[in-house]
């Protein structure tokens, strides 16, 4: 996908499952998968991460906070479900997606860092996680310890691939909301201005 591509999100869906999923065989490491929640004007209005895990009563849910343990091989996932109609009912307008390098580990030194977006009509129903019905995949690579996905505008009912490496802090996505209301704003001027 190119910067700043927009995929419409049907009118039946009624959930947003993202999930950052690692393989670290040396350390236990952890890539969060966080959520910003901005109104129209970008004033923040939370966020959903492992440290705000029940956003607004249920319009998002974290997953918990799964280890790369050796049992594991190395490997761990986190999930964030959200429900637009009960993000718009909370005044939400942009939510903005991230994954941070909590361990302070560039996504290069890790074996593999994914991010992967499914939606859907039923949140409680099939696997957990379906890779197959995933809209947006990819690996996340480079020294960089931070990468803002895509923003979900819940009222155009539009997901935005921006791809950005913006300045976060990488302790949880809920740090981040003043920051990213003075940078985002002009980063997606620049986002519009993409042929």
């Amino acid at each position: 996908y190119s910067r700043g591509t927009r995929f419409p999100i049907p009118e039946n869906i009624d959930f947003i499952r993202t999930a950052s999923y690692w393989k670290n065989s040396g350390s236990t490491v952890w890539f969060d998968n966080g959520w910003n929640f901005f109104d129209s004007d970008w004033v923040p209005l939370g966020a959903c991460s492992w440290t705000e895990v029940n956003y607004k009563k249920g319009a998002a849910v974290f997953s918990g906070d799964p280890v790369n343990s050796l049992e594991m091989k190395g490997r761990a996932a986190q999930m964030i479900d959200l429900y637009p109609s009960k993000l718009l009912k909370e005044g939400v307008r942009y939510a903005l997606w991230s994954v941070l390098c909590y361990s302070n580990v560039p996504f290069a030194n890790a074996e593999d860092v994914f991010a992967a977006l499914q939606w859907g009509e039923n949140a409680q129903s099939g696997k957990l996680f379906e890779p197959s019905r995933c809209q947006l995949s990819f690996p996340l690579k480079g020294k960089g310890k931070t990468k803002f996905v895509c923003v979900v505008d819940l009222l155009t009912r539009e997901m935005i691939y921006i791809d950005a490496n913006l300045y976060g802090k990488v302790n949880t996505a809920s740090a981040n909301g003043i920051s990213l209301q003075t940078n985002m704003p002009p980063f997606m001027e620049y986002i519009e201005s993409l042929p």
